[in-house]
């Protein structure tokens, strides 16, 4: 019996079967997403509020340790000087559209969802860049490529008002909170 090797280098004394899995997790958020916009604006119009916080919000918008450093010395020590206003003027926009809808319940859901996937996106993508000293031009496309455009993309029935300045301003928001970091 003879080895052969097939385009993809690998060594196949017999038969070989590849089976491909392709999960559509796009689609999986913007279907998510998409519920929570429904019952976020029915909850609006029968003005549902509720009087506290659910955890996971509360745990994306507090600080995660003790340390004391505020967003503009976290972006100096990360090497990212220029961007200190534009971030801390989205930070500030994303906070007032958290605030304005802080007592309906599905807004909360939607925005521990968005934080939450800001946070992973940015995790996988940008922050291995940050650690490498990957130029800043490089993680600006990154940012957009595989964190605000995806993000936009899932947002169909979107009745709070998201924006790219907004995704933007969550990733300052996890930044000021300590959920991100700009250096090793």
């Amino acid at each position: 019996m003879t080895n052969q090797r097939n385009n993809l280098g690998d060594n196949i004394g017999r038969d070989q079967h590849n089976t491909t899995y392709q999960i559509n997790r796009s689609k999986m958020v913007h279907t998510r997403l998409k519920e929570l916009f429904v019952l976020f604006e029915k909850e609006e119009k029968e003005n549902a509020t509720i009087q506290n916080i659910i955890a996971d919000l509360e745990r994306l918008t507090t600080p995660a340790t003790s340390e004391v450093k505020g967003i503009e010395q976290k972006l100096t020590e990360g090497g990212r000087l220029s961007i200190i206003d534009y971030a801390l003027e989205t930070k500030e926009q994303y906070n007032m559209i958290l605030t304005k809808y802080t007592f309906f319940e599905s807004a909360q859901k939607i925005n521990v969802y968005l934080l939450a996937l800001v946070k992973s996106y940015y995790m996988r993508f940008v922050y291995p860049l940050v650690c490498n000293g990957a130029d800043d031009i490089v993680i600006n496309e990154i940012i957009v490529e595989k964190i605000v455009n995806p993000i936009l993309e899932s947002l169909e029935g979107d009745t709070m008002g998201f924006t790219a300045a907004h995704i933007d301003g969550m990733i300052y928001h996890l930044t000021g909170n300590c959920h991100m970091k700009w250096t090793k």
